[in-house]
């Protein structure tokens, strides 16, 4: 009697065990496949991605000969449900044309969330995310981030980049200048 005690003692706690760790290789393999997906589709659409965001950021002129810039840093590239998820860093300038040079007026660095809808493998109907202002900034960029720690640092590095890109940009704007016959023998760029 004693031993079938010990026995079904055993049995039982063996059982709980085995449940146990069952649940535990069902969380771990659920969170790796959750993770996979989200990195396997990125950057499904290559570097037709950055020309896509940059012409959904692009904002028009508030003068009539201002010259406005648009500079897309892709952070990730995911589907999510029937959407195509971007998060990008955006940077924007201003230039407007004075006396043979080009001055800077204004400008914006920003990360953002951009949800296409995915049309015949077209990204359509665009919609924008912005974070939040303020003390809400840094966890309105951990949702768009998904809790992504290295999705969510390159997001926060568009607030210090202005003189990483600040080349980028000028070369943007000598294209453009040269694309619409702007480009004069008395060209500067003033910032």
């Amino acid at each position: 009697m004693i031993y079938k005690r010990k026995h079904n003692k055993y049995m039982t706690r063996n059982r709980i065990l085995i449940i146990y760790l069952l649940f535990i290789s069902i969380s771990i393999l659920t969170g790796c496949c959750i993770n996979q997906t989200v990195n396997e589709t990125e950057l499904t659409y290559g570097d037709d991605l950055v020309n896509i965001v940059e012409e959904t950021m692009k904002q028009e002129p508030r003068e009539e000969n201002e010259i406005q810039i648009t500079k897309a840093e892709i952070v990730a590239s995911f589907e999510e449900e029937t959407k195509q998820i971007i998060l990008a860093n955006i940077y924007q300038m201003s230039f407007i044309p004075e006396e043979g040079s080009f001055l800077s007026s204004s400008g914006a660095m920003f990360p953002v969330e951009i949800q296409y809808e995915i049309d015949d493998r077209k990204l359509v109907n665009p919609l924008v995310i912005y974070p939040l202002n303020g003390s809400e900034f840094s966890s309105s960029l951990k949702k768009m981030s998904r809790n992504n720690i290295k999705w969510y640092n390159q997001l926060m590095e568009s607030q210090n980049a202005y003189h990483r890109i600040y080349n980028d940009m000028i070369q943007k704007l000598k294209k453009e200048i040269v694309e619409n016959n702007l480009d004069g023998p008395r060209l500067f760029i003033k910032d």
